[in-house]
């Protein structure tokens, strides 16, 4: 009667063992997933642009940023820098202090085109401006 009282106790441990393996197992699996899931989504974000060849040869290094391209896609006149911000196509607030002519929305705009802007801020400043129009 000991021994079956012993076996039973074993056995109901090694079930309750199996069964916390199990929830384990079931718990990295959604783990897994998740992780995975995150990779996907990072994946497909819209990124920045570099400039075109067109822009290149102009002389002008604008980038094309993800935000002004959404906004842009709904609203076809906007004139990114002029209008609007350059980066993002919001209202703009400031402008490039060396050359006056590109307009953002914020100081984190500004420096987010900074190195883009600086190869064409002497372009932009020796221009006349009615030809930015």
């Amino acid at each position: 009667a000991g021994c079956s009282k012993i076996a039973v106790a074993r056995g109901c441990r090694a079930k309750k063992a199996s069964t916390s393996q199990a929830l384990q197992q079931k718990s990295n699996a959604r783990a897994l997933q998740m992780v995975a899931s995150a990779r996907r989504r990072r994946r497909h974000k819209p990124r920045d642009r570099p400039p075109s060849r067109a822009c290149l040869e102009d002389g002008l290094r604008a980038w094309d940023y993800a935000a002004g391209r959404r906004r842009q896609h709904l609203n076809k006149s906007l004139r990114p820098g002029h209008d609007c911000c350059a980066v993002c196509l919001r209202l703009p607030m400031l402008s490039c202090e060396a050359c006056g002519r590109v307009s953002y929305c914020s100081t984190r705009c500004r420096s987010r085109d900074a190195r883009a802007h600086a190869a064409s801020c002497n372009v932009l400043k020796h221009l006349p401006p009615e030809s930015l129009d």
